[in-house]
């Protein structure tokens, strides 16, 4: 009886709310999102297609669902986007007139936006055409090489764009961060997979096989852990009322999380050392060193790559923080509010106290996750396969438990305001 009370409360939840709406919403975006990964470019022999499964076009394959493999007109997704916002948030760190830009409050994130997107394009060309010169075979396409290049660069970058506008409308309209919904689709859609490979490279000796997604599990759940991992920060709300003398207190929290700054040091790490990759690639022809360091970055198993992608999570993690948290600005906003920190002066004392808590909160969170990206090398090292390999850590694992717990808050945040409007 009480299941199906707790079934009709939430069939009512859904039926009264506008959370139905946005699920809906985020479904058929996806859905779109999906389909635009196996579309082909015109021009292209479906049958010669070879499928990316090792090295970083394999692991830029699975962000993107396959469609980088299948040359599909989202074959580049959202990952111009992603570079070009390192572009611009590296910018407000070393340009005066970026960072004045980004103190105009909500006009001067409008404009650094439309600013990314400019830059989105012009990335999106580059990439575009140095895939399809690489890519573009006599195998592959059916028309003219350097006709198929410009219509495919063309559709690509479009299709690029079009991903943006998806992600923005999931933001605004449907449930989670729409650019990392996107990516997230893309990683969980090669998950079924890479447990029935698993799965059938040890069917002989299905305890190792139980052991390994057992593993599997207790990764994921000591990721979650740490991700829900929040420092509480005291705070004291002052009134002052003078004509009764009296004081009166409400005491609260200010929270701080050990992983304050999400997903995006991931992201930001791993388009970097595409990056990297791609430089040293266009080296290798004239130089051995760049040939080995290409080798090593392009393998998302090997240890270089992985600590490398360590050391990077590690750096993009107090650079995200330094560029997103003002503390001078947080204790000016608590100086208004009346809120102290108990033992603290209000002011630059409190700036700096919270600067320091900040540190030693986000740094054990940073070497936590810079571990955890090196958990796939491991996983390898002791035999798992390399698909299912990938999911012990590193990116996909990084992204996937940010995502889902930011999913699970808002639709947790419409269910409390939908019981409170009941009252």
């Amino acid at each position: 009886m009480g299941l199906l009370f707790k079934i009709k409360n939430i069939l009512n939840f859904l039926r009264t709310s506008d959370l139905s709406d946005r699920l809906i919403k985020t479904l058929l975006f996806i859905v779109l999102f999906r389909l635009g990964g196996f579309i082909f470019l015109p021009g292209v022999n479906e049958e010669n297609i070879t499928r990316y499964t090792d090295g970083l076009l394999g692991l830029l394959d699975i962000f993107l669902g396959g469609a980088f493999s299948n040359l599909a007109i989202f074959g580049l997704g959202v990952m111009p986007y992603i570079s070009a916002s390192i572009i611009t948030h590296l910018s407000t760190l070393l340009f005066p007139s970026f960072k004045k830009i980004q103190m105009d409050g909500q006009s001067g994130r409008v404009r650094l936006n439309q600013i990314t997107k400019y830059l989105t394009i012009f990335i999106a060309i580059i990439h575009s055409v140095a895939f399809m010169s690489y890519s573009a075979t006599d195998k592959l396409i059916l028309i003219n090489k350097y006709y198929f290049i410009f219509i495919a660069s063309f559709i690509l970058t479009a299709g690029s764009m079009f991903c943006v506008w998806i992600g923005e409308r999931i933001t605004d309209n449907g449930i989670g961060q729409g650019i990392s919904m996107l990516i997230f689709v893309g990683i969980v859609s090669s998950l079924p997979s890479a447990v029935y490979n698993e799965y059938c490279l040890k069917k002989n000796d299905i305890v190792t096989f139980i052991i390994e997604i057992l593993a599997l599990l207790f990764i994921i759940i000591l990721t979650t852990a740490v991700h829900m991992a929040v420092r509480k920060l005291a705070l004291v709300y002052i009134n002052e009322i003078i004509e009764y003398r009296k004081i009166s207190s409400l005491r609260q929290y200010f929270p701080i999380k050990m992983i304050s700054a999400g997903v995006m040091p991931i992201i930001f790490a791993q388009v970097l050392i595409f990056f990297i990759a791609f430089i040293f690639n266009l080296l290798s022809k004239y130089s051995e060193l760049a040939t080995n360091i290409y080798t090593s970055l392009s393998d998302n198993m090997s240890w270089g790559y992985n600590i490398t992608f360590a050391i990077l999570i590690i750096v993009f993690t107090f650079l995200y923080i330094a560029i997103n948290f003002n503390t001078m600005r947080i204790a000016e906003d608590l100086k208004r509010s009346s809120a102290i920190i108990p033992g603290v002066k209000p002011g630059t004392e409190t700036a700096k106290y919270i600067d320091k808590i900040l540190i030693r909160t986000i740094t054990p969170g940073a070497i936590i996750l810079a571990i955890i990206a090196l958990l796939p090398a491991v996983a390898y090292s002791w035999g798992v396969d390399r698909a299912l390999g990938r999911f012990y850590g590193g990116t996909t694992l990084l992204i996937i438990i940010p995502v889902t717990y930011e999913c699970i808050s808002q639709i947790n945040s419409f269910w409390i305001h939908h019981k409170y409007s009941e009252i």
